[in-house]
């Protein structure tokens, strides 16, 4: 396809001045739709009435012309094209949202793989950078969340803007990204970002690169990837991809590049490196089931007893399809349920399995697990706050129809069996039926999220546990001690009176 914004050379001058460059960056974005009307390679559907973003079953790309003068006057601005890859029509073009002379805007050196849907509407959206952005120092970079809805007004074209968290003078921010999917177990997909740092001349050459995962809702970093040499310039995330889980820990796993390392070879020879996440499944443990022993269950469905509770079966062989993230007690304490995070439920000695989800695809990840009083029911809580009940468990209300600022990651059931509590990492707690909300740490800061919680045998209060050890006690829950102070060889996970 042609250019549909090439521009004209000054034929006086050697240097080609208006280099627009179109695909020099280029990426994919699903099947966002198609031309209505038959419309050439590189000519724009005629006008919004002539898309539609209903899928056409073929994939279509994003094109950068990241040195097109456009709008007139703003020199290598850039633009970027969505076009239909059926027909090789353009079906959009995403002018620059905040246009700088040299933005670059269109610019990347690696951007897969996509984004997928990360606003309102079910269409895949992209994610573009402006690389040399002028935002806190010259040349810093920014990146924008575009929507991919061929059909939407201009002001409601941009989604998000992320900016570096570390920044730098020629920072060249957002250089590299990728699409990883839901990793926070908020209702949209997180982008991991990276950049190549200060490749000219002029600038602060010391700079040490990070990497970031990004989230459209909030637009903050809620994760980050430091070089683990500590090289400065070594072009640390200038290259970087989400790599599946290499680890059978149920967690997305990472490589970054570093091309410009120096190594004991010489100079630039560059270096990947592979981050595993190196941590237990987010299971509410342990499960306590008598006065004299407990029972504490890996990610991969092990079972280790203490005490005087027993070893009543596991699925470490079997390896189910997802990892397990939680763990119940019947009362008699001669039986457990393990929950796994694709919803699946397990069932151990008097334990009885009475529904499941496991066949039924949850929207948002299990997280955690709880049983009725009597014995006979449970209900699961996932991250987006979802509550399913089974058995003789009833529904009293979840949140899983509300936007949360950070993602759920357990629940703990009242004495009755007629209420409950649902605690998102950020320590907000929420309550339903007879459960009393008593306190949170939701408005506090806290040095490592939430990630369990359990209640008093009086239903009068509960305890909140950090992934540092920290412990926060609210009613007539009371404070005995914690982990918070003391360096640990692994997060806390959970915890369980």
């Amino acid at each position: 396809m042609r250019n549909p914004l090439s521009q004209t050379d000054d034929a006086e001058s050697p240097v080609d001045i208006n280099s627009e460059l179109l695909g020099h960056s280029s990426g994919p974005i699903g099947d966002i739709g198609r031309c209505t009307t038959p419309t050439a390679p590189g000519r724009q559907c005629p006008g919004p009435t002539a898309v539609t973003t209903t899928p056409d079953g073929r994939p279509d790309v994003v094109l950068g012309a990241f040195r097109t003068n456009f709008p007139p006057g703003f020199s290598d601005s850039g633009v970027v094209f969505l076009v239909d890859g059926a027909s090789g029509a353009v079906m959009l073009r995403h002018d620059h949202p905040e246009p700088q002379y040299g933005a670059i805007f269109g610019n990347s050196s690696y951007s897969q793989p996509a984004v997928g849907d990360v606003g309102d509407s079910s269409v895949p959206d992209l994610y573009v950078a402006a690389v040399r952005q002028n935002v806190q120092f010259l040349g810093q970079g920014r990146g924008y969340v575009m929507n991919g809805d061929v059909t939407v007004f201009p002001d409601n074209i941009s989604l998000a803007l992320f900016d570096d968290p570390t920044p730098s003078p020629g920072g060249n921010f957002g250089t590299s990204s990728a699409g990883i999917g839901d990793v926070a177990g908020d209702p949209r997909n997180e982008i991991m970002v990276g950049a190549t740092g200060p490749l000219f001349p002029g600038v602060d050459q010391t700079i040490i690169n990070d990497v970031h995962v990004f989230s459209p809702i909030s637009q903050k970093a809620i994760r980050s990837f430091e070089d683990p040499d500590q090289q400065p310039g070594s072009a640390f995330g200038g290259g970087l991809a989400p790599m599946g889980d290499l680890n059978d820990d149920g967690f997305l796993d990472f490589a970054v590049g570093a091309g410009s390392y120096d190594g004991t070879t010489g100079a630039n020879e560059g270096r990947l490196y592979i981050f595993r996440s190196g941590q237990p499944a987010p299971a509410p443990l342990p499960a306590v089931v008598g006065p004299g022993g407990y029972r504490l269950v890996a990610g991969d469905g092990g079972i280790f007893a203490f005490g005087d509770a027993t070893f009543l079966g596991t699925t470490a062989a079997s390896r189910p399809g997802s990892p397990i993230v939680g763990m119940a007690a019947t009362p008699s304490g001669k039986g457990y349920w393990l929950a796994a995070a694709d919803g699946g439920v397990f069932a151990f000695g008097d334990a009885a399995v009475v529904g499941s989800m496991g066949s039924l695809r949850p929207a948002s990840p299990i997280v955690g697990i709880a049983a009725t009083p009597d014995g006979k029911g449970y209900w699961l809580v996932a991250a987006d706050g979802g509550v399913f009940a089974f058995g003789d468990a009833t529904f009293l209300g979840s949140m899983g129809a509300r936007r949360l600022a950070s993602p759920i990651v357990g629940l703990a059931a009242t004495p009755t069996g007629k209420g409950y509590w649902l605690v998102a990492a950020d320590g907000g707690v929420f309550a339903f039926g007879d459960a009393t909300f008593l306190g949170s740490m939701g408005a506090r800061r806290l040095a490592r999220p939430v990630v369990g919680m359990a209640a008093t045998p009086s239903g009068k209060g509960y305890w909140l546990v950090a992934a540092d050890g920290g412990v926060f006690a609210f009613g007539d829950a009371t404070f005995v001690g914690s982990t918070g102070a003391i360096r640990l060889a692994s997060p806390i996970v959970g915890l369980s009176r």
